[in-house]
Parts: structure tokens; sequence; C-alpha cells
């Protein structure tokens, strides 16, 4: 039976800690999927379309990686693709406290299991407002995007 793992978030833009994460899950399971979804708290600074554009930009070489976009519970969207597990990366205590509740929650609904990464360290302070706000100010950004991506968020 294919192991496959579903890396959602927002991605708004996706980071080089997400890109991290992505790859580390990637060599523990057969395919992952990397789910660009709907964060109803956030105020969007890539539309959904652009985000998938970025996110398949970034992974476009790995055979085992692939992009998509959902706007409904993430735990039926599991559920119907046969993903293994959710994978989350966690910076420090505050995201494993918010991705713990969110997991209590998945697995209440459809029964789906949850699996923490914890970020490097060199990449625990990069965050996509951190980007954002890099942007913003029309400071450097490649050094917190994945290889090669930079230049797809100046154009935007």
């Amino acid at each position: 039976m294919k192991k496959m793992a579903l890396c959602p978030g927002s991605f708004d833009p996706l980071t080089l800690g997400h890109y991290d994460i992505i790859l580390r899950a990637a060599a523990m399971f057969d395919e992952v999927i990397v789910l660009v979804i709907k964060n109803t708290v956030k105020n969007a600074f890539l539309s959904p379309v652009q985000r998938v554009a970025f996110a398949e930009k970034c992974f476009e070489q790995y055979s085992n990686i692939r992009v998509d976009m959902h706007d409904g519970l993430l735990c039926e969207y599991a559920k119907e693709q046969g993903v293994t597990a959710i994978v989350k990366g966690v910076r420090g205590a505050t995201d494993f406290e918010y991705e713990s509740q969110l997991y209590a929650i998945n697995r209440e609904l459809e029964n789906c299991e949850t699996i923490f990464i914890p970020a490097k360290p060199e990449y625990a302070y990069i965050s996509s407002t951190f980007v954002r706000d890099m942007i913003l100010y029309n400071r450097p950004i490649a050094l917190y995007l994945p290889p090669n991506s930079a230049e797809y968020l100046k154009i935007r």
C-alpha cells in the first residue's frame, strides 16, 4: 500500500522552512501532496491560484510531490485522497499548541493521523508573515525562500 502524506498550509508565500519540512516528508512517504488551503483568519497576499503556481515551481523537479488546492475540511480531503498522515511542521511551543488543537479536531472528525516535524533551528524564525514584511519594505527575500523561487514573487 502506498504511503501518502498531506502537507497543508496557506503557504502565503511558501518559505524555506515549509520547503524543508515538505522535502523531509517526501523522504519518508511514497507521495506528498502540498495542499494550499484557505486560512479564514489571515488576509491573503497571494491568491490561491498564485500560491499553487508558486508551490508547483518550487517542487517541479520532485516526482513524488504534487500540489493541489482545497477550500473545505482538511480531514475530508485527506480521506478522499487516501492519505496516510497529515504532516505539519512546528517551529516551537506556540505552533505545537495550535497544531495539537487541529490534530484533535481532525482525529475526532475523520480519524486522521498527524505527524509533527520540528523545524530545523536555522529555519525556525522564518514565517510567511516575515517574508511578506521583507517584500513590503523592499528587502532581499531569496534567503528565506526555496531555491530559484524569489524571482516568481518579484514579478507577481
